[in-house]
């Protein structure tokens, strides 16, 4: 008997070492600025110029939020908020070595808060990103989150995925409701607006949207299925 149990003990130990070494330890620093590294150049910062009206008469507004590049069918494209660029004149495109090009609206939506913008730039600029499907994402699931909040270009947020199938409504662009919006408990503020939210493999599985006022410690995100549904009539 004694045998046996000593048996079963050291498989167990075996078995348990086993699950040890085939675990991912996602949060550890190295995989994170890793993923950051090669996921920073291909988030936009992008500004702009609202008209406004006020006693004073007219006067131009900045605007200013993320975006990240994508390739659709050989055009590279970069996807934001609608909410970012509605309205606004003179957009520009600033990539992360900090050059600068101007940018037209092609498409956007307000019903998911998305716009595609094409860019004025040689093509070495682009680096591309990948989207995945949204379907498989589960509360829980650990997040990243690129963008400017604030104007501060190339920050990075980390979270969790809080809830699914959230409903919010967009008071910047117009109050429309906007449905399965992804929760995070990532950082989002405004300049986050049209960034990427990251699995862990780097993948887009969503773009951030900062439109919920005095929202500390929570995060929204357009999920990347509405992203894939909706590129092909918004470029």
């Amino acid at each position: 008997v004694g045998t046996v149990q000593q048996q079963i003990s050291a498989t167990q130990n075996e078995n348990t070492q086993e699950e040890i070494r085939n675990i991912t330890y996602y949060y550890d620093t190295t995989n994170l600025a890793q993923l950051y590294n090669d996921a920073k150049d291909s988030v936009v910062v992008i500004t702009g110029n609202v008209l406004q009206y006020s006693f004073f008469g007219q006067q131009y507004s900045t605007v200013q939020g993320s975006g990240f590049i994508y390739e659709y069918e050989e055009d590279m494209v970069v996807i934001t908020n609608k909410h970012v660029v509605d309205e606004a004149e003179n957009i520009v495109v600033t990539f992360s070595d900090g050059d600068a090009y101007p940018a037209t609206v092609i498409g956007s939506d307000a019903y998911s808060d998305l716009a595609v913008l094409s860019v004025e730039a040689p093509l070495e600029e682009f680096q591309p990103l990948d989207i995945t499907s949204s379907s498989t994402i589960q509360v829980g699931d650990p997040v990243v989150a690129i963008g400017s909040p604030f104007g501060l270009g190339g920050t990075m947020t980390t979270g969790i995925v809080s809830q699914l199938g959230r409903t919010i409504e967009d008071s910047v662009a117009g109050s429309f409701p906007i449905a399965n919006i992804i929760q995070t408990s990532a950082e989002i503020n405004p300049g986050n607006s049209g960034g990427p939210l990251l699995n862990y493999e780097g993948e887009v599985i969503g773009i951030t949207t900062a439109i919920i006022s005095d929202s500390n410690g929570l995060g929204f995100a357009v999920p990347s299925n509405t992203i894939l549904r909706e590129i092909k009539s918004l470029v």
